[in-house]
């Protein structure tokens, strides 16, 4: 019986090409993966007063219309005060507040990350496709949408 010398050129190959089809594989598995979806989504010139949903501990998202369009709150049981405020006593312009003339000029961006204060999570706000029409002042969303999503950032 002849034994043949080890071909260290065939096992680095064979190596490579072992790890270049796990990447490749772990790169179609992140890409396959379902975007996560948004727990509200609504026109922005949807007529409703409200929308809310119920998150984990129990806590509620609640979205309401107001006279410069909506405000996104995060809320602790039956508490008026909105978790997304960084501080109980709070006052300006604030990325939960998504208003026609600030999305005009561009105050805060389309997609905005805000933290909950008192607990390890977020709510991401993307404004979709947003369309402003008014007078400076009077400015009103007159088209697109926004969904908002929960994570929690364990």
């Amino acid at each position: 019986m002849i034994i043949g010398k080890p071909n260290i050129k065939l096992d680095i190959m064979r190596t490579f090409i072992s790890i270049l089809a796990l990447l490749v594989s772990g790169l179609f598995a992140i890409a396959g993966e379902p975007a996560t979806k948004p727990v509200l989504s609504f026109s922005l010139t949807a007529t409703n007063q409200s929308f809310s949903h119920q998150l984990a501990s129990g806590l509620t998202l609640r979205v309401e219309r107001d006279e410069l369009g909506w405000e996104v709150g995060v809320f602790e049981g039956h508490s008026t005060d909105s978790l997304l405020y960084p501080q109980r006593n709070w006052h300006g312009a604030f990325p939960c507040q998504l208003s026609a003339w600030s999305h005009r000029t561009q105050t805060f961006p389309d997609e905005r990350l805000i933290p909950v204060r008192g607990f390890k999570s977020s709510v991401r706000i993307r404004l979709i496709d947003a369309v402003v029409s008014g007078e400076i002042g009077s400015e009103r969303f007159t088209g697109g949408r926004v969904e908002i999503y929960w994570k929690d950032d364990v």
